[in-house]
């Protein structure tokens, strides 16, 4: 399509029909300064607030979103800091122009951004762990994820705790819960772990755990077995993938997220 031109006063012009047009070009076709400026901080304006649209709608980036949109935003915020001085009329040496765009980014990179989206989530935990049956070896039966520590059954920390049934020939798990027959007054104040199978095959298919439906105390898992745990506070959650189940102890592989987010 050929948009139709006409000529006015100057017979090296051109221009558009009026409605259409947003600059007139000289006969060289370009800008002047102040056209460019203006052209630049449009841009820049419409640049950041997309960034800033970006940033709502992606809560959680990964840590290279969270890298690339520090740096961009940074970059934005420099090109309208080299700007501003332009259109405020006020005259500025070339390196005080420069130097005061780079104060800009380096501040914009290392602090702005904070404030305007969800820092990316810390890392997953993961390790092996082996307990011992509680009824044997009361001090190596609980395991709290967040510190990656063994604890002993009655420390009032542990998210899972081993131990082996009466009757029973093998070892289980016990899942500290303030509530029922067997919770203990003190040991399972304000606990609320739980337990849960998960019908997968490898720790790496379970994308999520339920917020919901979870067993408490006693748990006889299988192994090879993959599970759910919802820690002792009600608000984190791990997969575990049972490797041992013994007499006297029980050991498992774990990935646990301490965002406090289902998800993996």
């Amino acid at each position: 399509m050929t948009l139709p031109v006409h000529v006015r006063d100057n017979p090296g012009a051109w221009a558009v029909p009026a409605g259409w047009r947003l600059f007139s070009f000289s006969r060289k076709g370009e800008m002047t300064k102040a056209q460019e400026r203006i052209a630049v901080f449009i841009f820049g304006v419409v640049f950041v607030i997309a960034l800033l649209i970006l940033a709502v709608a992606v809560r959680e980036p990964t840590p290279l979103q969270y890298q690339v949109f520090n740096v961009v935003l940074a970059l934005a915020a420099a090109g309208v800091a080299a700007m501003l001085p332009g259109f405020i009329e006020t005259t500025l040496p070339k390196w005080a122009r420069a130097g005061g765009s780079l104060a800009v980014f380096l501040l914009v990179l290392q602090k702005g951004p904070a404030s305007l989206v969800v820092p990316p989530p810390p890392e997953p935990l993961k390790g092996t762990v082996i307990l011992r049956d509680g009824f044997s070896f009361f001090d190596q039966s609980g395991y709290q994820f967040v510190s990656k520590a063994i604890v002993a059954w009655n420390a009032g920390l542990a998210d899972i705790l081993a131990a082996k049934q009466p009757k029973s020939a093998i070892t289980g798990f016990f899942l500290p819960y303030d509530a029922g027959d067997f919770k203990h007054p003190d040991w399972d104040k304000n606990a609320s772990a739980g337990i849960q199978e998960m019908m997968v095959a490898n720790l790496g298919a379970v994308n999520e755990c339920p917020t919901g439906g979870y067993q408490h105390h006693w748990f006889q898992p299988k192994k090879g077995g993959i599970y759910c745990v919802r820690s002792r506070d009600g608000k984190h959650y791990a997969v575990i993938r049972v490797d041992t189940v013994d007499n006297d102890r029980i050991g498992f592989d774990f990935i646990f997220q301490p965002s406090g987010s289902a998800k993996f």
